[in-house]
């Protein structure tokens, strides 16, 4: 996938994600640590997230690791 339409499929995404009534998407940015009750932004809370989300998550596909033998050549 290029960088074009990886782009591309984000902005769809986020167009996507617009339709969305707005209560729905403030409670998600809540869920997700990212504003507070109040809606103010919470500084910081990313870091806690991708280390909770490290530390609960499991290898999905794109996280093999692939051993090679050596063949002597």
């Amino acid at each position: 996938m290029t960088k074009q339409e990886i782009a591309q499929a984000l902005e769809q995404l986020i167009r996507e994600d617009a339709k969305r009534p707005s209560e729905e998407q403030i409670r998600d940015l809540i869920e997700a640590g990212v504003i507070d009750e109040q809606g103010r932004v919470l500084i910081g809370g990313w870091e806690k997230m991708k280390q909770k989300e490290k530390d609960t998550t499991q290898n999905g596909p794109g996280d093999v690791v692939f051993s090679r033998k050596a063949t002597g050549t």
